[in-house]
């Protein structure tokens, strides 16, 4: 377009060189000068108008990066507020797991109440007996030498047995604990606290196995998987395995641990009464 008005100004001009020149010689001179002038004029024009041209276009793609950095500066507020509102939610999560937690310690400290304050009044089942429970088989895989203790530590008593399965590229190593100290730190099981983890690396839920409160926690990417139960307030299961990724499949682990070994290990570890 800036090109148009350079050519028709020179046009113009040209023509009244033209003219000038038809009128005499002595104009001749003059009208070819103005001619050139004009051309010179036109030149400029142009070249005025190139450089506005480009300076438009510049501005016109200063706008588009600035409309870029507009759009991502919007993201990144969005993605501020995301994590603002996650670390609220993370926030009212704590306290309600803080809560969960006194209610915890008071079941602990009424259970030791009922103990007469003593911890090594509160009965503990022995290796021998728990070992029991522990499966011959899981899952097709059968188990390895079952090993079991129990530890008296001052006032404080604790119970341990464990063996491991394997087959292949899976394992598992299941593990049964009882111990005195359980009333102050079992508790958080029966909290009635709602719990779920769902990311691209895993999954884990507080659930229910059996009727007892259990974590079941799955690494998709390891096909690692972590199951711990809590059976009548008194034993921890706990389960670790290799080759599982599906959360269904890792639940259904603990149905091979025999609970009723675990009742008639309660039972026998009661008091005698007087």
């Amino acid at each position: 377009m800036h090109k148009g008005i350079g050519a028709v100004v020179l046009g113009l001009l040209f023509a009244v060189g033209c003219g000038a020149k038809d009128t005499g010689g002595s104009k001749d001179t003059s009208g070819g000068a103005a001619g050139e002038a004009a051309g010179k004029v036109g030149e400029a024009v142009d070249k005025a108008g190139e450089a506005a041209g480009k300076a438009g276009e510049a501005a016109g793609r200063a706008g588009e990066a600035a409309g870029a950095a507009g759009e991502a500066a919007g993201r990144a507020g969005e993605a501020a507020g995301r994590a603002a509102e996650a670390a609220a939610l993370g926030a009212a999560a704590g306290a309600e797991g803080m809560a969960a937690g006194a209610e915890a310690m008071k079941a602990g400290l009424a259970a030791a109440g009922a103990a007469g304050g003593d911890f090594s009044k509160v009965p503990v089942a022995n290796w021998r007996d728990v070992i029991k429970a522990l499966p011959d088989e899981v899952d097709g895989m059968k188990g390895g030498e079952a090993k079991g203790e129990t530890v008296t530590m001052g006032a404080f008593k604790v119970t341990n047995v464990e063996n491991r399965y394997k087959a292949g590229d899976k394992s598992i190593e299941i593990k049964i604990v009882d111990t005195s100290a359980n009333p102050m730190f079992m508790g958080a099981f029966a909290a009635p606290v709602v719990m779920e983890i769902d990311t691209t690396d895993e999954f884990m839920k507080k659930t229910e196995i059996g009727g007892s409160p259990a974590y079941v926690n799955v690494k998709h990417k390891t096909g690692r998987a972590e199951v711990t139960l809590l059976y009548k307030g008194r034993f921890l299961v706990s389960i670790e395995a290799e080759g599982y990724k599906d959360f269904e499949a890792a639940k259904k682990l603990a149905a091979a641990v025999k609970l009723a070994e675990l009742d008639a290990a309660m039972e026998k570890a009661k008091p005698a009464a007087h």
